[in-house]
């Protein structure tokens, strides 16, 4: 049991002012992910695409350790 496999979805956005924003104008995304468990901590690799986007574009992540 060294392996785990992960499905997200996340919402978010950057704004210049923190109380100037548009919560219409957050970005969506999802993926799908691959976990191993390794002496150093967890291993994990993320594919992410964007949903609502005009420019399809994917994200690969790759991280070691926990998430925070």
């Amino acid at each position: 049991e060294i392996f785990g496999a992960a499905l997200f979805a996340d919402a978010g956005n950057v704004w210049k002012d923190a109380f100037e924003h548009d919560v219409t104008d957050l970005l969506y995304s999802a993926g799908i992910g691959l976990r191993v468990k390794t002496p150093i901590g967890p291993g994990r690799i993320d594919l992410a695409v964007p949903l609502i986007e005009k420019n399809f574009r994917t994200q690969l992540f790759i991280t070691i350790g926990h998430a925070f």
